[in-house]
């Protein structure tokens, strides 16, 4: 309700003031926090238009950018911002991000360094920098910036799912989650049900988890399968996961 009364009120603000650029940055950060990635790119654009060296706008922009996969516009956009202020930790946060969606860790990984001075308070910021961290295989340092992230919020399950799974791969067992921890796990806070699916053989809490994950993208148009009839004297196929599910292909 809180987001909605200050998005009609930014709504309203820009009515009366449409060349307050800081206003139609606001307007559009907020829209990215309703999902609305298509109003949130056009103020954001709105609000460079009237004010070019917005630095400030430009990160948020890119942050919309990446969140649709357009990785290398949001890329382009804030190394344009870190050649003229390379201490902004954010846009160091953003680019790590945009990297490491593109499928180069590697490059991401000092990317997301250099924003530790900056950012060293920020749990998301902790467990993107983990991420970088678990893709380039370095698990330890991994759990110890998942676990700086879960300080900061303990209700940060995709960190604690990432630290399970890197625990596990340095044979830590005394780290395994306990199954009070197991009950709410990426349902009261929502996270890709992926993440979770190497921590347990439960198909109703991973029901669970896909279902919150889905309300917290938004709504999905559902697809009818085409019928497929039995097969008389087909063998059956017998599927199994593991704990490196996503990691590679499992099924035989």
């Amino acid at each position: 309700r809180q987001t909605n009364d200050g998005l009609e009120v930014l709504k309203k603000s820009a009515t009366k003031n449409p060349e307050n650029a800081n206003v139609r940055a606001w307007l559009g950060r907020f829209f990215d926090s309703c999902g609305d990635c298509g109003s949130a790119e056009d103020q954001l654009r709105r609000a460079l238009a009237l004010s070019p060296g917005d630095n400030r706008a430009k990160v948020w922009l890119a942050t919309v950018l990446i969140s649709v996969n357009r990785c290398d516009e949001a890329e382009a956009l804030l190394r344009e911002v870190l050649r003229v202020e390379p201490e902004r930790g954010h846009a160091q946060h953003a680019l790590g991000v945009a990297l490491l969606q593109k499928g180069a860790p590697h490059a991401a990984l000092p990317v997301l360094q250099k924003g530790l001075e900056f950012l060293q308070n920020d749990a998301v910021y902790l467990r993107d920098l983990g991420s970088a961290y678990h893709l380039t295989k370095n698990y330890k340092a991994a759990c110890s910036a998942f676990e700086a992230a879960l300080v900061l919020d303990p209700g940060l399950d995709s960190a604690r799912i990432l630290k399970f799974f890197d625990s596990a791969m340095m044979c830590d067992w005394n780290s395994e989650p306990t199954a009070d921890v197991l009950a709410d796990l990426g349902t009261r806070i929502a996270v890709s049900p992926w993440l979770a699916l190497h921590l347990e053989d439960a198909p109703v809490r991973q029901r669970d988890r896909a279902r919150a994950w889905s309300a917290r993208i938004g709504p999905t148009s559902k697809k009818e399968l085409p019928a497929q009839p039995l097969i008389e004297g087909r063998r059956l196929r017998i599927g199994y996961f593991s704990s490196d599910i996503h990691n590679h292909a499992t099924l035989h």
